[in-house]
């Protein structure tokens, strides 16, 4: 007596998953992303001073230029606003160099 041990095993059935189904790109959408990809993204330039390499909160002039306004405000108030403790904050925060 000869027992068979074969198991078959059987294609599983898809079944549909919830939601939109994804699209297929195409070969040429594909090569333009790769080609955007490879070819790098743009330097970040400064939304005050228009120079690259960093963003307007981070940028030297953009700080001084609120310090002052807080302090041409203070001045002709005669008292400190809230806000200049905030602006110390972010300065301080960001870049000790700047100062």
């Amino acid at each position: 007596m000869e027992e068979k041990n074969e198991v078959k095993i059987r294609v599983p059935i898809k079944q549909r998953t919830k939601g939109r189904p994804k699209c297929l790109k195409s070969a040429c959408e594909i090569a333009t992303s790769q080609a955007i990809s490879l070819a790098g993204k743009k330097p970040r330039n400064c939304g005050f001073c228009k120079e690259p390499g960093h963003t307007q909160r981070i940028c030297g002039l953009y700080i001084q230029s609120i310090k002052n306004k807080e302090r041409s405000s203070s001045s002709s108030t005669g008292q400190a606003s809230s806000s200049s403790a905030e602006v110390d904050s972010i300065v301080s925060a960001v870049d000790p160099i700047v100062l």
